[in-house]
């Protein structure tokens, strides 16, 4: 997926148990990663009401380029899911940010 320079990303999280089945999760969260430097853009944020489908939105301030000279940045997002104790899935979604050269 790539997302163009200082627009808003929403992605849809499905979460799956063990056995590959969709159900609702007890509890989710989330966080944003620039995968060049490693530093957190956003910090694990709880999402209040976890569901078999839930929107994750990362606002367009967060998508300006750290580095002006690459033509796109990548960014990893971090879910992580729980359906009891000892029972988890966490999911990995890479995405890029294209550099549009007239907008920063």
């Amino acid at each position: 997926m790539q997302v163009n320079e200082l627009s808003t990303a929403t992605f849809t999280v499905v979460p799956i148990d063990i056995t590959g089945s969709i159900v609702a999760p007890s509890n989710a969260r989330y966080r944003l990663d620039d995968t060049i430097s490693g530093n957190a853009l956003i910090a694990w944020t709880t999402i209040a009401t976890p569901s078999i489908e839930m929107k994750v939105s990362i606002p367009a301030s967060i998508h300006s380029m750290v580095d002006a000279s690459l033509s796109e940045e990548s960014k990893k997002l971090t879910v992580e899911t729980d359906f009891g104790t000892n029972n988890a899935h966490v999911e990995e979604f890479e995405y890029f940010v294209r550099n549009l050269q007239f907008v920063s």
